[in-house]
């Protein structure tokens, strides 16, 4: 048996460094619907939580407990990663941002069959919410 075949990975779970916790959880909680599973409100300046929403799972820290990214001059986190939600109903979950005050993309749909929308977490951070699509693709 190699190596990497006896490593035992389990869930990945990424871990968002917050400028300010409390607000990340009300997005999440009260934008995206998670749920908060554990919560530290006094480690750090603005606390700890876990939250999940069916099978997806994030952590939120502070940015004083853990170093938070560098931002870009537009403020944006200045990171190579991009947090993809596959979902249905992107159609509805765009309304749904766009009347909580969330300022989401037009659609687009792309050509591996995705209709997908972007948008911004309270620290800048890209997420994509994606659906299937036979729709014939956004001219780029």
């Amino acid at each position: 048996m190699s190596e990497g075949q006896r490593l035992r990975i389990g869930e990945h779970v990424p871990m968002l460094v917050c400028a300010d916790v409390q607000a990340s959880i009300r997005f999440y909680r009260d934008i995206l619907g998670f749920e908060v599973a554990d919560r530290m409100d006094d480690v750090g300046l603005t606390g700890w939580a876990s939250l999940t929403r069916t099978h997806n799972r994030i952590m939120l820290t502070s940015a004083s407990y853990l170093k938070a990214p560098e931002k870009n001059a537009d403020g944006a986190l200045d990171s190579d990663v991009i947090h993809y939600f596959h979902c249905e109903d992107v159609v509805g979950i765009r309304t749904h941002l766009q009347n909580a005050g969330v300022e989401v993309s037009d659609f687009y749909v792309r050509f591996y069959e995705k209709k997908e929308i972007e948008f911004r977490d309270p620290d800048g951070r890209l997420l994509i919410f994606g659906e299937d699509s036979n729709e014939d693709p956004t001219p780029e």
